[in-house]
């Protein structure tokens, strides 16, 4: 079992979905949540191997 970076353990926090995974055919399924930080809706696709992306709207 790999342990939780700081990184993956902050965003967790941040209560925002978050797919995860080798592939995601449409992030635009991904649903937004409020992001108390930010005051906006956002949510964060992290594609195993390439980098993370954090839509806000």
């Amino acid at each position: 079992m790999e342990r939780e970076t700081n990184y993956e353990g902050w965003i967790r926090q941040q209560g925002i979905p978050i797919a995860d995974g080798y592939g995601i055919q449409d992030v635009r399924e991904i649903p937004r949540r409020p992001w108390r930080v930010q005051a906006v809706k956002a949510r964060l696709s992290n594609s195993r191997g390439w980098r993370d992306s954090l839509e806000c709207t």
